[in-house]
């Protein structure tokens, strides 16, 4: 939580320079109306993919997609709802045309922030590896053979380490039900049937 305030700080740091440089009035870029409906936006495209149990990881990975949704959706209907009308005094109709589309561009904005602060880290806050990071797959053909994706070949990794699911769900963030599927479609692609297999 504490590295999400800590992006967020910077992002509107940096974008508060943008808008002192570029000369563009701030509350314009961060309105109050469209964040409000963004973040209503997302919540709402988040609660049905929530789980009892999830990890925190989970969780994050869930409100980027849905940020992204809720923003990309955003964006679309304001600029359904663009009227061209008549041109004002001084402006042609394509600047005021382009102008209320770029003003119309900031539910993307928002969406992209939420993107940067929700990307996750996996190292350790030492620096030392952890399991689920090592290259997956390392001197088994079996895992390296391109059948496995990336996130089974870590989970076919830690079980040969003797991890349980819920150890694995721990260790990548991610719901025991999660590694469950996983195991199965291992155990599938692989052809075996028991975890011993593996080793």
């Amino acid at each position: 939580m504490k590295k999400s305030f800590y992006h967020l700080v910077w992002i509107v740091l940096y974008l508060t320079l943008l808008c002192f440089f570029l000369e563009i009035s701030l509350p314009v870029v961060f309105s109050v109306k469209y964040i409000g409906i963004f973040c209503l936006g997302t919540l709402l495209l988040c609660i049905p993919h929530l789980e009892k149990g999830m990890g925190a990881a989970d969780r994050k990975d869930i409100v980027r997609k849905n940020a992204m949704a809720a923003g990309s959706l955003q964006t679309f209907l304001m600029l359904l709802t663009m009227s061209g009308g008549s041109p004002q005094e001084g402006r042609t109709w394509q600047e005021i045309f382009l102008q209320e589309m770029v003003l119309h561009l900031r539910p993307m904005l928002y969406a992209y922030i939420v993107e940067i602060i929700c990307r996750g880290e996996k190292t350790a806050d030492n620096g030392i590896k952890r399991a689920s990071e090592e290259d997956p797959g390392e001197g088994d053909e079996r895992l390296s053979d391109g059948s496995l994706t990336a996130q089974e070949k870590r989970i076919a990794l830690m079980i040969r380490k003797g991890m349980t699911n819920r150890e694995i769900a721990e260790e990548l963030y991610i719901a025991e039900s999660t590694v469950k599927k996983h195991v199965s479609h291992i155990f599938e692609k692989l052809e075996i049937s028991s975890r011993r297999d593996l080793r």
